[in-house]
Parts: structure tokens; C-alpha cells; sequence
């Protein structure tokens, strides 16, 4: 049993890792440089980073609005809360990234007066970063954010809790879930279905930045925000359920055509329990690596900036005796400067403005569950 005064978890930690499998995920395929044992077009790696970005948002943010409706808090204070944390940092990237486009070139005067910039930079205003004009063709990939795409997603699942937190408050926990449940898998169906025969039109490309898709995951991480003291969890199971996310993930029993629709509910329940016993049994270790700071939205944010201006030098032609997982350590450090400064000049100074903080709420909780084998 884990010391009770031990009242932190480790699910900063779990982001950061989440943050930086996408880096190297997205540098390996745009770079096409190896990874330690990775080499290109493999698939041997952590991919589902932003899907576990996903399952702690619906635990952790659901517990926001959670506490924000039973302390007796106006429901605009929590939207306020999720607003000043996504925002900032994604105007102080819109401002910075304009200005190093126009340095190195890709962006002249005269198109930041154009309706195709003024659409681009609107669509990031509004936190739907979703439009990629033809004015950015020249940088790395030709979009300047792609990755981007989650944050309209992010923000329509917090829109969406008070509907969920309402449905329980009315009519229980089970009822709740089951209608995230059957929400989920009419998403993942579509989804399948457009996979399958993709359609290529702009309804699609819509409805693939809205939660609808991707609920799976935010209904999970809120599943075990309600459930975890009551079931049994111990090192081994986590241990089984990782080694079942990964023979179902890499299909190695090759069920994924079998399973259709279902197949990401057979390997997001898995991960979700690995992650989540890690996130309230974490070794003091993991704790103490998130002390300086929450790097993790910083690294999400500008990892494909950084990627994409590597490619607009052809960083990797002029080098091309340069090992790939050095290339990696470039990526990421360039990466973390550009986290460390989002996290300490923006993100960090702006929550000082937040109505309330889910901390103590968290730091309460993780103390109960860390007593629960």
C-alpha cells in the first residue's frame, strides 16, 4: 500500500509522455529519420498519444465540472476555467508563428491581406485551427499546424460535460454511460464506415473535428473517474491489460477487420486501465519530472512548427550522415524551448485568472484512490 502522503499523480507525467510519442511519431514520418530501434514506415511505436490525451481529459475535466456545479459555482466559471487554459497559448502560437513565417520568407505583406490568411488566422481565433490555405504550401508539410485538429475536438467534449454531468445528476451514473456508450459507437461506426469508403467532402472533414468520433475516449477516463474505487486493480492487471492494448493495437491476432466498429473499444478499455493505475501509482520519480512545469500542451502546440521549419531548411539534406534519433533530440529540444517559454510566459500567468482550481479536488481524490489496492 502507497504511503497516504503521496498526495500527487502521475497524469502530468502521462501527458508529457503522450505529447512527446506524438513528436516522434510525426518527426519519424515527416523527417523520415529512425528512432533509436525505429526506422521509417514502421509501426512499432506508442501512436495513440492523443487518444490518451483524450481518456485523462474526460477523467480530469469531467471532475472540473463536477466540482465546479456541487460547490455552487455559475457553470460560466468552469467554461471561463477551460477557455483560459487552451487560449492563451494558442493566440501567443497564432502571433509567433506569423511572424516567423514572414522572417523566413513564406508569408509576404501582401498576402496578411489576403481572405485566405484572414480566414486561417479567424479559424484560430475561434479555436477551430482546422483551415490550411494554399499561401503555406512552402512550409515542411504545406499545412502549417495539423495537428491542431484536436483542439476544436477538445473543446466541443467540454462543452459537451455539462450536458453528461446534467444527464447523471437526473438520472444516474448508469444511465449517463450508457448514452455515452451508445453516442460512442454511433461515432465509431461512422468513423469505420469513412475509413472504409472515404468520402473526401468538407461534411466529413467536419464531422471528424467534432467530439462525436472521438467521445470513445473522453466516456472512458469519466467510466473510471466514477468507477476505479470499486473495481480491482493491481500492478499485474495493469500489466495485462498494457500486454492486451498491444496485441489488440498492433493486430496481432489480425482482428481488426473482424471487430469493425468495436476495434477501438477493444484496445482504448486496456490502455485506459494501464494508464490510469500508472497515473494514481506512479513512482516518485514520474512525480518530480513534471515539477518544473506542464510542458505538455507547450509540446503539442509547436512540435509541428518546429518540424515543419526543419523541412522548409532541408535540415536533414544538408545533413544526411546526421543519425535519425539525434535529429529526434534536435526536434524535441527546440520543441521544449518553445513548451517552457508557452508554459512560463503564457499558459502559467494566465491560470492566475482562473475562477477556481480542480487541483485541491484532484490532490483529495488520488489521496482516497492511492488507499485502494
Amino acid at each position: 500500500m502507497l504511503s497516504n502522503n503521496r498526495n500527487e499523480n502521475g497524469f502530468d507525467f502521462l501527458r508529457l509522455f503522450a505529447a512527446v510519442c506524438v513528436v516522434v511519431q510525426h518527426a519519424i514520418a515527416h523527417l523520415e529519420a529512425s528512432f533509436f530501434w525505429l526506422d521509417t514506415g514502421e509501426s512499432y511505436w506508442f501512436w495513440d498519444g492523443v487518444p490518451l490525451f483524450f481518456i485523462l481529459s474526460g477523467l480530469l475535466v469531467y471532475q472540473s465540472c463536477e466540482k465546479c456545479v456541487s460547490s455552487g459555482r455559475p457553470i460560466w466559471q468552469y467554461f471561463a476555467n477551460r477557455l483560459l487554459r487552451i487560449a492563451p497559448a494558442i493566440y501567443a502560437y497564432v502571433l509567433i508563428t506569423i511572424t516567423l513565417l514572414l522572417v523566413i520568407g513564406i508569408l509576404s505583406t501582401k498576402e496578411i491581406f489576403s481572405v485566405s490568411f484572414f480566414a486561417w488566422f479567424l479559424s484560430n481565433i475561434f479555436l477551430v485551427p482546422v483551415y490550411h490555405p494554399i499561401i503555406y504550401e512552402g512550409f515542411g508539410v504545406g499545412v502549417v499546424n495539423g495537428s491542431l485538429w484536436t483542439i476544436p475536438v477538445e473543446f466541443g467534449f467540454y462543452t459537451f460535460i455539462p450536458v453528461l454531468f446534467f444527464l447523471e445528476t437526473k438520472y444516474g451514473f448508469k444511465k449517463m454511460i450508457i448514452f455515452v456508450v451508445v453516442v460512442s459507437l454511433f461515432g465509431e461506426c461512422i468513423k469505420w464506415l469513412l475509413i472504409i469508403n472515404p468520402l473526401e467532402t468538407l461534411a466529413e472533414k467536419l464531422f471528424l473535428v467534432t467530439f462525436i468520433p472521438h467521445l470513445l475516449y473522453f466516456g472512458i477516463g469519466i467510466f473510471w473517474l466514477r468507477t476505479w474505487r470499486s473495481v480491482k486493480h493491481s500492478p499485474v492487471l495493469a500489466a495485462l491489460a498494457a500486454w492486451f492494448y498491444i496485441v489488440i493495437r498492433y493486430d496481432i491476432l489480425q482482428m481488426k477487420n473482424f471487430l469493425g466498429p468495436f476495434y477501438e473499444f477493444a484496445w482504448a478499455l486496456p490502455l485506459s486501465y494501464a494508464v490510469i493505475w500508472f497515473g494514481y501509482n506512479a513512482p516518485i520519480f514520474f512525480l518530480k519530472v513534471t515539477k518544473l512545469g506542464d510542458y505538455s500542451y507547450g509540446i503539442y502546440i509547436w512540435h509541428m512548427v518546429v518540424i515543419n521549419t526543419l523541412m522548409t531548411f532541408q535540415f536533414t539534406d544538408k545533413y544526411p550522415n546526421l543519425p535519425g534519433t539525434i535529429v529526434h533530440f534536435i526536434v524535441l529540444l527546440f520543441t521544449l524551448l518553445m513548451a517552457m517559454f508557452s508554459w512560463w510566459i503564457i499558459e502559467k500567468p494566465t491560470m492566475k485568472f482562473k475562477p477556481f482550481s480542480s487541483r485541491d479536488q484532484e490532490k483529495k481524490q488520488n489521496r482516497v484512490f492511492r488507499q485502494v489496492r
